[in-house]
């Protein structure tokens, strides 16, 4: 098989309004960080159906049965259990190219800082994102723990309520032996796991990793597709025994 491509963390990439985005509808899906109101859900459907024609505000509206003659600027925001109004200059739906039921959101892992400590710190340090279900931690260039006596390697540990997903972008990973760029590995939870045999030596003394990760927990199993199991390493269980 060919080997699998991957795209350079810092590259420019087709964002979602490009040839090669598929959009899934979430008409059914009840749950998620960003609940719709029916008359926001009419809206986002609305600009659906122009597939990205350029359209006015007071289209979208119309299309969506909803009352084009409100202040479409005007919108209130709850926060604390106070409403906010924020007055806008144009009304954020008057755009080209808007598609969907989520406002795109990107965080470039190059500009998360990272929590650094004296002796080795629990992985919620790296989070970035949070849903209902899921988290999202970024592993980026840092500091190893810097207490005389630590051992910077990350101690073997089980994700009682977890499975962990780690993508390995770039850099070295000193926890993992034969572990490359472009490598994922699936930590089910309840199941022990931690650095490869010979990893703890080879961290005493470092000062600092260039290692670029992405690691997703999710609060219910995972299972695993075909296409997942037909690129798996066989051998890779044999990495774990003592050269």
């Amino acid at each position: 098989q060919a080997p699998m491509m991957v795209a350079e963390p810092w590259a420019t990439y087709l964002g979602p309004f490009s040839a090669d985005f598929r959009w899934v509808s979430l008409d059914d899906w009840p749950h998620g960080p960003i609940r719709c109101t029916d008359g926001q859900s009419a809206v986002f459907k609305a600009l659906w159906s122009f597939k990205g024609v350029k359209v006015d505000a007071e289209r979208v509206m119309l299309k969506a049965g909803q009352d084009s003659q409100k202040p479409n600027d005007l919108f209130k925001i709850k926060k604390e259990n106070m409403l906010h109004e924020l007055t806008y200059a144009s009304h954020p739906f008057d755009v080209i190219g808007w598609d969907g039921f989520n406002f795109p959101y990107a965080f470039s892992i190059h500009n998360f800082e990272p929590i650094t400590g004296r002796v080795h710190l629990p992985p919620p340090i790296h989070q970035t994102f949070e849903g209902h279900n899921f988290v999202v931690c970024s592993f980026v260039p840092r500091l190893y723990d810097y207490h005389p006596l630590s051992i910077p390697a990350p101690y073997n540990h089980s994700n009682i309520d977890s499975d962990e997903v780690l993508y390995y972008v770039d850099g070295d990973f000193m926890s993992r032996n034969h572990v490359e760029k472009g490598y994922i590995s699936l930590h089910p939870g309840g199941i022990p796991h931690g650095p490869h045999p010979g990893a703890y030596e080879r961290s005493i003394g470092q000062t600092e990793t260039r290692e670029l990760a992405v690691m997703v927990d999710t609060f219910k199993p995972l299972k695993l597709t075909q296409a997942a199991l037909d690129m798996q390493l066989n051998d890779y269980a044999y990495s774990w025994l003592e050269d």
